[in-house]
Order: C-alpha cells, then sequence, then structure tokens
C-alpha cells in the first residue's frame, strides 16, 4: 500500500450541522451528544466510536468492496473532530 491509496470511504450528512449553527449563529461541534441526538437516528448504519477522555473527536469507520467477495467491509479508521462555524 502506498500513501495515496484509497482504503475505504465514509459519509457524513453535516446538513443539520451546518443548519443549526446558521440559525444559532454560534460555532457547533460534532461532539457525541450531538452525534447521539441528530446524525445516528438518521444514519443507522454509520456508527462513529468516541473515546470517553476525547468528546469531540471520533473514529469513522471507512467502507470498501471486497475485491474478492464484493461484499462491504470495513477497511480502516480515520480520526476526526468536525467544528462548524457559522459564516459571520
Amino acid at each position: 500500500m502506498k500513501s495515496n491509496d484509497i482504503i475505504g470511504e465514509a459519509q457524513i450528512d453535516l446538513e443539520g450541522l451546518l443548519e443549526d449553527s446558521d440559525l444559532t449563529k454560534k460555532q457547533l461541534i460534532l461532539d457525541k451528544t450531538y452525534y447521539e441526538d441528530q446524525i445516528r437516528p438518521k444514519q443507522k448504519n454509520l456508527k462513529f466510536k468516541y473515546e470517553d477522555k476525547e468528546k469531540n473527536k471520533f473514529w469513522v469507520p471507512l467502507k470498501a468492496k471486497d475485491k474478492k467477495s464484493g461484499k462491504l467491509e470495513t477497511k480502516g479508521q480515520v480520526r476526526l473532530q468536525i467544528d462548524v462555524l457559522p459564516a459571520e
């Protein structure tokens, strides 16, 4: 594997987070509480793994089709922190 090889992908719907930040005119963070309340109920197949000591950082599984079986499998993870700031 090379440093620029694609190992998998994940999609996170940030529409609600962006709208909430725009309405409140405040910085919002995709933390564990927001995920559990807003994202998880809508995206049941997307499961973030939060660590107790890091409430704002989370692991997102990267999915890809297995070359032999063609089934969607977790091929790795990426650690993220998502902060949304209003335009102002």
